[in-house]
């Protein structure tokens, strides 16, 4: 889920959105900085928080992420993320 609220459902179209972004010529940096990761009891899946923080054509915003994470034989992949977007300028 996105910062506005806006859902994007399958990996490719996740791929297909920050690809997009990526390469807009505004795009300046995208940041996300973890401040806390909590397994559940058997190691199975993992719930990451922090901050993100964008400078895309020419406004910076930021706010709160929460992702979901799931442990695939052995390996952690990406089950679902979400976006608030806090601040704006």
């Amino acid at each position: 889920m996105t910062g506005d609220g806006s859902l994007i459902v399958g990996s490719d179209a996740v791929v297909e959105a920050f690809a997009g972004q990526f390469a807009d010529p505004a795009f300046v940096k995208y940041v996300r900085t973890t401040t806390a990761v909590t397994l559940d009891q058997d190691g199975a899946r993992a719930a990451e928080e922090g901050d993100w923080v964008a400078d895309w054509k020419g406004s910076e915003m930021s706010g709160r992420y929460l992702a979901a994470w799931k442990k695939v034989t052995g390996q952690w992949v990406l089950q679902s993320e979400l976006y608030v977007s806090l601040t704006w300028a």
